[in-house]
């Protein structure tokens, strides 16, 4: 039986990620971030960030892909990287997002080319939570990487919850759940809100997560929830979910959303477009003020006849991506992904 390990960076891996690992019974480890004391320590203590007993290292996102790296290259590991931020988008010197730590941003900006080498060199497989993150994912280590494509999944202990939620399709209510990344594009939303009050007097919007401005709930037609226990009680009181995202791979709050039936629109720069674009493509919109607004009061015109369509449909999709089901399609597609990359 190979042995297989998961590396991570920071706190905690994502659940989903987590879950994925525990699918092909994979340790689960935590390696230090790419800083420049922790340079310093690898340097030092090499062997500390070795783990020559597996076979397979998955790498969750950029923070772990240095460890994974460094196995590949002393002990020939094979590595695949677990495509499920857009860590990878900041390592792209073309990229348009901030490069958040200064060590990475010289690197990138001096040696793009070095950097795509390395990563085609090293990563043996890809497998990535949407079709936006295999193409982020392969600018850095080519598009002939093998790649699988896995949705993540809503929690089993919510999901039931949130099929049992029926939202209120008769208001001109909204909602958007995240923290206060700037990535997620929340104050794109807010700056949209006053061209859809303009259109539609009575919208309101309902921002809920940890870290968002107070300030926000000072703008008209806006609340700011702050985070709350159960999603359900804002998604009921609504009848749109909005995700304004600049980049975002596949994120579960949109899942989560379409589970209960709220339909669901979501940015161009969000991985679950694909599910948004089966339903309504005229939900999918650029990720700036003018375009969200647009949307919105678009949708806000539309008839409860026609709402009710979209909630079902959407809460169709929403359905299939139950915590069991998904851990299965990684489990199947990682056992592919290794016989591929065993038969070159």
């Amino acid at each position: 039986m190979t042995d297989v390990a998961m590396l991570y960076s920071g706190e905690e891996p994502h659940p989903v990620h987590r879950g994925f690992a525990e699918s092909v019974d994979a340790d689960i480890i935590g390696v230090p971030q790419l800083t420049p004391s922790a340079v310093f320590r690898v340097a030092l203590n090499r062997s500390k960030f070795l783990y020559p007993q597996y076979d397979v290292l998955i790498t969750e996102g950029t923070g772990a892909l240095e460890a994974g790296i460094a196995n590949k290259l002393s002990n020939g590991t094979t590595l695949l990287f677990l495509a499920g931020g857009h860590g990878i988008h900041l390592l792209n010197a073309e990229s348009d997002m901030d490069v958040n730590s200064a060590t990475k941003s010289a690197v990138v900006n001096v040696f793009p080319e070095v950097i795509r080498s390395v990563l085609a060199r090293c990563v043996d497989g890809v497998i990535a939570v949407s079709d936006l993150a295999a193409e982020i994912t392969h600018r850095m280590v080519g598009a002939e990487t093998p790649t699988r494509i896995v949705h993540p999944y809503i929690d089993a202990g919510l999901y039931d919850q949130l099929i049992e939620t029926d939202p209120d399709l008769s208001v001109n209510e909204a909602v958007t759940v995240s923290q206060a990344h700037h990535y997620k594009g929340t104050d794109i939303l807010v700056a949209a809100w006053g061209r859809v009050l303009d259109d539609v007097s009575d919208a309101t919007l309902h921002i809920v997560g940890a870290g968002h401005p107070e300030a926000y709930g000072n703008k008209d037609g806006i609340e700011v929830h702050g985070y709350v226990e159960n999603l359900t009680d804002v998604f009921r009181r609504c009848a749109l979910y909005v995700q304004p995202s600049r980049i975002d791979t596949f994120p579960v709050s949109t899942l989560e959303a379409m589970a209960t039936g709220l339909p669901t629109a979501v940015t161009n720069k969000t991985g679950t477009l694909s599910e948004v674009q089966k339903v309504d493509p005229s939900l999918i919109m650029a990720p700036n003020p003018s375009t969200v607004g647009q949307t919105i009061s678009k949708y806000f015109r539309t008839s409860v006849s026609r709402r009710r369509t979209l909630s079902e449909q959407f809460r169709d999709i929403g359905s299939r991506f139950a915590e069991t089901s998904q851990r299965q399609e990684f489990k199947r597609n990682y056992e592919e992904i290794l016989e591929e990359i065993h038969s070159e």
